[in-house]
């Protein structure tokens, strides 16, 4: 990490370009194709219909912050994003969980989840040293 005050790694800033993929492919192929991001999705009522489309806005509208930040450059900006996007993360985790029939159908998802959560942390945690010490050095 560099020791310059203000500078978002290159490691972070990769991550946060991972996650805009996710959040703009997911959104978009939740708007043409839900059944492709939730297998046997029926949209067949009004119910499923706004469930489907507010996990696309949101992975969608995700992503477009993301990326906003990331041309951004600002490391305020990616820390704000981080914690948006870990909140996220542990919201679908406790959906998931609580939806399950059997933890065995959703553990694929799960340990995603987790790992997504684990980065995001780690993320979080040298953006929040960064932040510190670029408010230190404009004092």
């Amino acid at each position: 990490m560099p020791n310059t005050p203000g500078v978002v790694p290159k490691k972070i800033r990769a991550l946060a370009l991972f996650l805009v993929l996710i959040g703009i492919g997911v959104g978009l192929a939740g708007y043409v194709k839900p059944d492709v991001l939730i297998p046997n999705f029926m949209a067949d009522t009004v119910a499923n219909q706004t469930i489907s489309m507010m996990f696309t806005g949101r992975n969608l509208a995700m992503g477009i912050g993301m990326l906003i930040v990331v041309l951004w450059g600002v490391p305020e900006g990616f820390l704000l994003i981080f914690i948006l996007r870990f909140l996220t993360e542990m919201a679908d985790l406790i959906a998931n969980i609580a939806s399950a029939s059997t933890i065995g159908s959703v553990l694929p998802l799960i340990i995603f989840i987790c790992i997504m959560m684990a980065l995001e942390a780690a993320a979080i945690m040298a953006l929040w040293k960064i932040v510190q010490r670029k408010g230190r050095s404009m004092v």
